[in-house]
């Protein structure tokens, strides 16, 4: 899909926000810090600025350490036995590991980012008759880290 004329970067940004794509925020924000463009630039600009091997590799460092701290709280996934899965929301991967071990008294040697492909899965709860997605789940929540279910793995 290309990007519309009547698109400027502040609109693609703020779509990037909102619909939880860090890439994109974060290369926007990234090639307007070098001043490669500009927010109010037409959006299909950032499809003709071309970063040097130093500049990428400065911007995969940013995006590896969530600079704009669009997902401060991440989906972990810890293997409870050859068929189980269980899932986490939490800051970091230490948290995670931490609460697995109360849980299931077994400290994991791996624990999985999971954020990508659990986000948007929905989870049936019976007592409300209701599906709720990861997301949804993700925003009712206060407390972090927090458990939040064991799924049998579908590989």
């Amino acid at each position: 899909m290309s990007i519309g004329t009547c698109v400027t970067v502040q609109q693609l940004l703020d779509d990037a926000v909102t619909y939880d794509e860090p890439f994109t925020a974060h290369m926007i924000y990234y090639m307007n810090l070098l001043k490669k463009i500009n927010l109010n630039s037409p959006a299909e600009l950032l499809q003709q600025v071309q970063l040097s091997k130093e500049e990428q590799s400065d911007f995969h460092n940013m995006l590896k350490s969530d600079l704009l701290q669009m997902r401060p709280i991440k989906i972990f996934a810890v293997q409870v036995d050859n068929k189980n899965f269980a899932f986490y929301f939490a800051r970091e991967v230490a948290e995670a590991k931490a609460l697995h071990t109360q849980l299931f008294k077994i400290l994991p040697t791996v624990v999985y980012p999971a954020y990508e492909k659990m986000i948007d899965r929905g989870l049936y709860f019976s007592e409300i008759k209701k599906y709720k997605s990861f997301r949804e789940l993700l925003q009712e929540t206060i407390e972090f880290p927090k458990y939040i279910c064991t799924l049998e793995s579908s590989a």
